[in-house]
């Protein structure tokens, strides 16, 4: 039954997500051309409760659980999001819970070509574009990222695994890109972040998406990374975002 219901509601699912991103690629065009950032960063917003909402259709739900050690993340000092990758689905999470922070996500550059509201987004959000195989333009994507968080009091996401764990088993950390940030955002405060089971939600691809995927996301508690030696503080984060896993 569960497989029938699946293939039933991905059928419905499909062209009202990919209507979504064609719709929001024209908004965030006139968005950031008429009124400017705010006016973008909303309907980016936007888009996200709407493919959160969308998925519904799946049978999925998204239980948010905050273990920070503070009562509310601080709005007037940048964020580091260190999180495991495990899906597409894992960015509208991030970005829809972590909106108030403004998070900018370090991507493959392969993802700002083509994709309609991705791509878009990811041009002309903030974001940090990356070649995975030039490490010295990637590192430079990153710092500069880092600056612009700094100089805007926003903040940045970046996935250490440097790719997406198609089966689940997070992936060792590379330390370079999240060591990058801590330098060049120097007032930043370090939230590490679990997702549980998105990957289930693409385990055949699109099709379909398998009925009643229950995911997670899991705000770990925040680390002070001054006067932290970097490596260690990798470590940490791995070990802290693995042990959810």
């Amino acid at each position: 039954m569960k497989k029938i219901l699946s293939w039933v509601l991905t059928i419905i699912f499909i062209p009202l997500f990919l209507l979504s991103l064609v719709l929001y690629h024209l908004f965030q065009m006139v968005a950031l051309n008429l009124g400017g950032y705010y006016v973008h960063l909303r309907v980016i917003h936007h888009l996200q409760l709407v493919l959160i909402n969308l998925l519904k259709i799946t049978g999925f739900s998204l239980k948010i659980i905050n273990k920070n050690n503070l009562d509310t993340l601080p709005n007037n000092r940048p964020l580091i999001i260190v999180s495991n990758h495990q899906s597409m689905f894992d960015i509208p999470f991030i970005l829809w819970y972590f909106r108030k922070h403004e998070p900018k996500f370090v991507a493959k550059k392969e993802l700002g070509k083509n994709i309609p509201s991705i791509s878009y987004h990811l041009k002309y959000g903030g974001n940090a574009m990356i070649d995975r195989k030039d490490k010295v333009q990637s590192l430079k994507a990153i710092a500069d990222l880092g600056i612009y968080c700094e100089k805007n009091t926003r903040s940045a996401v970046i996935f250490p695994e440097g790719g997406r764990a198609k089966d689940g088993v997070m992936r060792a950390f590379k330390e370079s890109g999240v060591q990058q940030l801590v330098q060049n955002i120097p007032s930043a405060l370090v939230v590490p972040v679990a997702i549980r089971r998105s990957w289930e939600l693409v385990r055949f691809g699109f099709f379909p998406i398998p009925f009643g995927i229950k995911c997670e996301l899991i705000v770990l508690p925040a680390i002070e990374p001054k006067n932290m030696n970097l490596d260690i503080l990798v470590k940490k984060l791995e070990e802290a975002i693995g042990k959810e896993l």
